[in-house]
């Protein structure tokens, strides 16, 4: 394992730890000697989890580059599931900023890419579709968030993932309420 490697590593038990500031640190370290030594999968990892950092710190402002980074790269490397990935998370930090028209861009294509490969991880297609959902729930556009609120919970449900089923019953159950708009 090459250095930068373990600085990843090194990164991503630090942020589980939530020592957000020896993340950043041995990420920028990462992102350098990734960038020195023409290693694009590895600057694509790091740059993804500077971003998560970025936000963690509170900074979507500074974490969208980072993600629009590792998009190019990760599109340019042709890993899916980790272009999915980086294109989801790249439109929570857009919704975060409240940038919902930058958002539902990155949503769509982050859902078709997963749509388009063979056996998608079902939890990482929940996760592409609550956001998508909530988007749509807030524009009042219930019509198109109910099926996607009903496949993640579906999904979340497969998963074993109990948050997952519980956040998406409570907006399936406030859709199918008479008073909902869009009904």
């Amino acid at each position: 394992m090459d250095n930068a490697e373990h600085l990843l590593e090194k990164a991503w038990r630090a942020r589980r730890a939530r020592h957000l500031e020896a993340a950043h640190a041995a990420l920028d370290k990462a992102i350098v000697m990734s960038r020195s030594a023409g290693n694009e999968a590895i600057l694509a990892k790091a740059l993804l989890q500077q971003a998560q950092v970025e936000r963690d710190r509170g900074r979507p402002n500074s974490a969208v580059p980072l993600y629009e980074e590792a998009v190019r790269l990760f599109r340019v490397l042709g890993d899916p599931l980790a272009l999915a990935s980086a294109v989801r998370h790249l439109g929570d930090t857009h919704s975060e900023r409240g940038d919902f028209d930058e958002a539902m861009p990155c949503y769509d294509e982050a859902l078709a890419i997963y749509r388009a490969v063979d056996d998608p991880p079902g939890l990482a297609l929940a996760n592409a579709l609550r956001p998508m959902a909530l988007l749509h729930e807030a524009q009042g556009a219930n019509d198109i968030a109910l099926p996607l609120w009903r496949e993640a919970f579906s999904l979340y449900n497969a998963a074993g993932v109990d948050a997952g089923v519980e956040e998406c019953g409570v907006h399936l159950t406030a859709l199918a309420s008479p008073h909902s708009p869009s009904q």
